[in-house]
């Protein structure tokens, strides 16, 4: 699985070359305790920009990692975001696998939307609720993060 996910970061990597922002989110609430997560933006047309995601979030009994796109509209200061993505789901302790392979790891959809507040290129803050597929505990839960741009 590890190798999966690193695979597809590096392929996404290796497509959008010349992204404008990267950032490190530290994240409260949402698919776990906390996570982080690293986003690369590599598409801005008019008010609309693009990114991805990657991150790892830790609930005490449970670890996951999210792999997202997401979208934004607005400019300077003040975004609305929506992103959509896949979430890997295990308990700690477990065989991670992808379902029906023999590991008890979940693999589902996972929904986000929010408004990203950017004051300036120091910080960053989001807030917002995920919705996912996963277990019936993802169901709009409040994340807030802190951003910080690379």
């Amino acid at each position: 699985m590890r190798l999966l996910i690193i695979s597809v970061f590096c392929f996404l990597s290796s497509i959008m070359l010349g992204q404008k922002e990267r950032s490190l989110n530290v994240e409260l609430g949402g698919t776990g305790l906390y996570s982080i997560q690293y986003e690369r933006w590599f598409a801005e047309k008019n008010d609309f920009n693009f990114s991805y995601s990657l991150g790892f979030g830790w609930m005490p009994s449970y670890f996951n990692a999210p792999l997202m796109l997401n979208a934004y509209k607005g400019n300077g200061k003040h975004y609305l975001q929506t992103s959509l993505g896949i979430l890997l789901y295990a308990s700690k302790g477990s065989d991670i696998a992808f379902p029906n392979t023999g590991g008890d790891g979940k693999l589902g959809l996972l929904a986000y939307a929010g408004y990203y507040y950017k004051p300036n290129d120091k910080f960053g803050l989001k807030l917002g609720a995920y919705m996912g597929t996963v277990e019936s505990e993802f169901g709009g839960l409040p994340a807030l993060s802190i951003v910080f741009p690379l």
